[in-house]
């Protein structure tokens, strides 16, 4: 049977609902752990010191004076000439001829 034209009919066409699932084959990349704090570099050691003094500064031979000294951040002072002395300390010299003093301080800082 013939529709006429303005009668003519629609057939639907039922559509389904379709979903897809998308898996990833590729690896998972890995996630990083945070960076460590950063570490507090230890501050160098204070270099050390010494001060070296004679009283009276000039003698004459035969005759003595003290020499006294103070050092900070030693851990050995040498006295020249002579020896190993204590970081602080004072020493009574009598030398028998013209005589240069000098001290000298180390430590863990120099």
């Amino acid at each position: 049977m013939r529709i006429p034209h303005r009668a003519r009919s629609l057939q639907s066409i039922s559509l389904g609902l379709l979903l897809f699932t998308v898996i990833s084959c590729a690896p998972k990349t890995p996630v990083k752990p945070p960076a460590p704090p950063p570490v507090m570099a230890t501050p160098p050691a204070a270099r050390p010191t010494v001060t070296l003094q004679a009283a009276p500064t000039f003698i004459q031979q035969g005759e003595s004076t003290t020499l006294t000294w103070t050092s900070t951040n030693a851990t050995a002072v040498t006295l020249t000439p002579g020896d190993a002395v204590s970081p602080e300390g004072s020493s009574k010299v009598s030398p028998t001829e013209s005589t240069t003093y000098s001290i000298t301080a180390t430590g863990p800082g120099g």
